[in-house]
């Protein structure tokens, strides 16, 4: 599975680990590992998708709170990125018109284009937010 970073991450024992929610100083941890239940963490089960592993902590015990926002550099321009599962591929989006014209992404409604790309073709690029 590709990862495209977005949202809310924290560092605990020194390791990356995504928030799912934040409340009264505590702070949910969510992993994708299973060396996760070593640390602590608990196995929640999934139905259809792949089960992942959570742990609640207090705010105070991580090491680094911060968001990630990942884009994609493409013909020298950044777009937002998502990756398709489905079509082993980097999807693109945009509302320039005119880059969206140039670089022939595909019309998919009122201000919103969109193009699927190969990982060779783009470079990701990682905006970190320290929160604290």
């Amino acid at each position: 599975m590709v990862n495209v970073k977005k949202g809310k991450f924290a560092t605990y024992n020194g390791a990356e680990y995504e928030v799912t929610t934040q409340h009264n100083g505590m702070i949910v941890l969510k992993s994708h590992e299973a060396e996760s239940l070593l640390d602590g963490f608990y196995r929640v089960k999934q139905f259809i998708s792949t089960d992942f592993f959570i742990k609640e902590v207090a705010l105070d015990d991580i090491d680094r709170l911060y968001t990630i926002d990942t884009h994609a550099r493409y013909n020298g321009e950044l777009y937002a990125v998502y990756y398709d599962e489905i079509k082993k591929s980097y999807r693109l989006e945009t509302d320039d018109s005119l880059a969206a014209h140039l670089y022939h992404f595909e019309f998919v409604g009122l201000n919103h284009y969109r193009k699927y790309v190969q990982p060779h073709e783009i470079e990701l690029v990682e905006h970190y937010e320290t929160l604290r």
